[in-house]
């Protein structure tokens, strides 16, 4: 029992142990369901996990931790276990030989502090969130009714330019740490590469887009959802609600559960993401190692 670099044989048994509670770790079942579709390559991450036994000749995984060349590393770790420096010395070794560089620690809360501890490499900062779930099985979709004064559609790449003061104001408030450090040019690209890989949906008002909300990681069983923002002179008018009753509504007709992060010193949002029969079920944490 060690930890170990994946290899090709390992695809399914490490996905079978992903998609077990896959409302954790969309993040790591995203990006393994996308490069892993169609062949097997470590070019762009390497996924380390650990081979607890063996039944019927197939490993048994029971961790896991996906190494970005990006420097984002996911843990999907077992909260019953603790790290032992005999028994998972070779998870520092293996993590400190392949990764490129260390830009953030994200995931369910307990893994990502579990891995922050074993590897003794302490962030400059960190953000901690509610992580909710939906799950349409047990709770049908909302049809929403319509609005007049709002126009819905399903955005596409050609939005990119109608759509980045929205996600130009979203990422300032929601995801950069220092604002200094947005850079217009990436954030161009990321919103067309979101359009172009992920559902987004969008909220005209006589014409401009006021608001938008869709998926950040399609897992094989979970939508993510994230991206989500009103302009700031429209927002406590039903506008974002709106918009994610649409948005679940797609979602629920593909029989998939939904889920999201909410920050926690945020209150407001996780009462609206109640409201659409989201729970609470655990934490979520991303630990920053270089600035944003």
């Amino acid at each position: 029992m060690s930890w170990r670099v994946a290899e090709q044989e390992d695809f399914a048994a490490l996905r079978d142990f992903l998609i077990h509670e896959e409302w954790r770790c969309v993040g790591f079942t995203s990006r393994l369901r996308e490069r892993f579709t169609s062949r097997w390559t470590n070019t762009e991450f390497y996924a380390l996990l650990i081979d607890e036994n063996h039944k019927a000749g197939a490993p048994n995984v029971r961790q896991a931790v996906m190494l970005g060349q990006d420097g984002c590393v996911i843990p999907a770790l077992d909260p019953r276990r603790s790290f032992d420096i005999g028994r998972d010395g070779r998870l520092r070794l293996l993590f400190r030989r392949y990764r490129t560089r260390l830009h953030s620690i994200m995931g369910d809360g307990k893994s990502v502090l579990k891995l922050e501890t074993f590897l003794e490499e302490p962030p400059f900062a960190s953000v901690d969130y509610h992580l909710m779930t939906r799950d349409f099985t047990e709770d049908p979709p909302v049809f929403p009714q319509p609005r007049p004064d709002l126009e819905i559609r399903t955005a596409s790449p050609e939005d990119t330019a109608r759509l980045y003061p929205l996600q130009k104001g979203y990422e300032l408030e929601e995801v950069f740490l220092d604002s200094s450090r947005f850079d217009e040019r990436r954030c161009r690209a990321l919103l067309r590469k979101n359009l172009k890989k992920q559902l987004v949906v969008a909220a005209e008002k006589n014409g401009v887009p006021v608001a938008k909300a869709g998926t950040n990681a399609r897992g094989y069983r979970v939508d993510q959802l994230g991206g989500i923002y009103t302009r700031r002179d429209l927002r406590n008018r039903g506008i974002a609600a709106y918009l994610l009753e649409v948005l679940l509504e797609m979602i629920g007709q593909t029989k998939r559960g939904a889920c999201l992060f909410v920050k926690k010193d945020n209150p407001a949002a996780a009462r609206l993401y109640q409201k659409l029969h989201f729970a609470v079920w655990d934490g979520f944490r991303i630990s920053y190692y270089s600035r944003l």
